[in-house]
């Protein structure tokens, strides 16, 4: 999702645009492998924008994978899923939501010339949890830290690196792991006197976990 207004003019060597999305989307969901691939591809580029966003897709991947957060969301009450607009769908998003039920999927998506969108509210939001948390569409599991939504100003004017992430005032569980993840930062430019990689970031939080 955040890879729309950087680099727009940019080559994707050997790999195309929505490939490279997909495996952003497997990265998100836990795929270490994936992850790594989409961080050596980034960073191959002198574009600080996409720098950032290697950052912000590790801050993401961290939060997804932080199976403490459950009560944080429920206190929050999902308001990502309540508010907001449209949820754009890729060409995997809706391959791996034909294994929901059809019915309800005609009531959540709307499509029009050649795209889809999951609608808000989502219909698959039953108090704070997701009914389709094994199928959940890309741009779900990039919020709030990969969200092109909420981090624009981030990477459109990248003047941090590694970048400070806007969090909203609503989403706690963001709050709580980027404390996490910032003092694992700071804890490194001690030590190292300087910035950590992505990649380090990662480790750093893979050793806290």
């Amino acid at each position: 999702m955040i890879y729309t207004m950087s680099g727009s003019n940019t080559t994707f060597t050997n790999l195309s645009r929505l490939e490279i999305h997909r495996l952003t989307k497997e990265a998100l969901k836990g795929s270490i492998e994936a992850l790594k691939m989409v961080l050596n591809f980034l960073t191959r580029f002198e574009i600080r924008s996409f720098k950032v966003i290697a950052y912000l897709i590790v801050y993401q991947t961290v939060m997804n994978l932080d199976l403490e957060l459950g009560n944080d969301c429920e206190k929050c009450g999902g308001t990502c899923c309540k508010s907001g607009p449209e949820i754009p769908l890729y060409s995997f998003d809706l391959e791996e939501l034909k294994n929901v039920d059809s019915l309800s999927i005609s009531k959540a998506i709307k499509c029009s010339s050649g795209y889809c969108y999951l609608l808000r509210p989502c219909v698959f939001q039953v108090e704070w949890r997701c009914l389709i948390h094994r199928y959940k569409p890309y741009a779900c599991l990039s919020y709030p830290f990969t969200s092109e939504e909420v981090q624009y100003s981030v990477i459109s004017n990248p003047r941090n690196i590694p970048p400070l992430p806007i969090i909203p005032d609503t989403c706690i569980a963001a709050k709580k792991v980027w404390i996490k993840i910032y003092s694992k930062i700071e804890e490194f430019k001690e030590k190292h006197r300087r910035a950590p990689e992505p990649l380090e970031v990662l480790r750093l939080m893979q050793t806290t976990t």
